[in-house]
């Protein structure tokens, strides 16, 4: 069985309409599971395939005619500011991955998700905090990732927080399905 399900995504494309591409961008900081986030769901996953080099990945997911585009684009200055525009303005949503047993990381993943955030070309793009990890000891609750990364001062994006554990795939699903959901299609 696939991790995303048949069944839930073949009500999000009935929700949507003709729209069947979704284009995702993942983002985080190093070490917090994007790049495992896309392997665990591309193996499951029809039509899984990677077309990145060295700074950024791109997974393929195509599950009942739904076909959710997903960029890890790296961090912060390994990515050229070239890929970097163009992975924002393509994306309907931006899924943001946070170690949630690394609360030494908060702070500055805080501040890349907020100067993230303030891109014109994001404007009004749904946020999914993955509280990744969250099945390893010393992990915080999805509340307090939220708090850290002052998810309520965030303006003009809706958002939801996760927790999530690529280990055994808990919440996952629940976090594609709800940026699928709410992504804004053109």
């Amino acid at each position: 069985m696939s991790l995303v399900s048949v069944a839930s995504l073949r009500e999000i494309k009935a929700h949507r309409g003709d729209k069947d591409d979704t284009r995702l961008l993942l983002v985080g900081l190093p070490g917090g599971g994007k790049t495992t986030l896309l392997s665990r769901v591309s193996k499951e996953g029809k039509g899984a395939h990677d077309m990145g080099n060295q700074k950024f990945h791109v997974r393929n997911l195509v599950t009942d005619g739904l076909n959710i585009i997903c960029w890890d684009v790296g961090h912060g200055v390994y990515v050229d500011p070239y890929w970097r525009d163009y992975h924002y303005e393509k994306s309907e949503g931006i899924i943001f991955v946070v170690d949630a047993s690394n609360e030494s990381s908060f702070a500055e993943s805080a501040k890349e998700l907020h100067e993230i955030l303030k891109s014109d070309k994001l404007s009004k793009k749904p946020v999914v905090v993955l509280a990744n990890k969250s099945d390893l000891k010393g992990a915080v609750s999805e509340v307090k990732v939220s708090e850290a990364h002052v998810l309520h001062e965030v303006v003009g994006h809706e958002w939801k927080c996760v927790r999530t554990a690529t280990a055994n795939d808990e919440g996952i699903q629940s976090a594609l399905e709800w940026i699928v959901t709410v992504a804004k299609h053109e």
